[in-house]
């Protein structure tokens, strides 16, 4: 299903393996998901707004995603696609 899709890509985005995502590896992943279809993701490309999408979810601006931020990176993807 789509959960597990997002986790797959999300672990081959990782290529340092380090659990967290890097500006480049998370580019990896949204074009990933938006070659998958994920809507919010084919925004932020059609865009170039990558940089600006990570900034968003780095919510302590460490220069990485967690796990936990990704998480609520995907919660505030969700707010977003439902604003009309």
């Amino acid at each position: 299903g789509t959960p597990d899709y997002e986790a797959r890509a999300s672990i081959a985005a990782d290529g340092n393996g380090d659990k967290q995502l890097d500006a480049a590896e998370f580019t990896l992943l949204i074009d990933a998901m938006a070659e998958a279809g994920r809507s919010n993701a084919i925004k932020v490309r059609r865009f170039g707004a990558h940089a600006l999408a990570f900034a968003r979810i780095d919510a302590n601006g460490d220069g990485v995603l967690s796990i936990p931020e990704l998480g609520a990176g995907k919660e505030l993807a969700k707010q977003y696609s439902a604003q009309p």
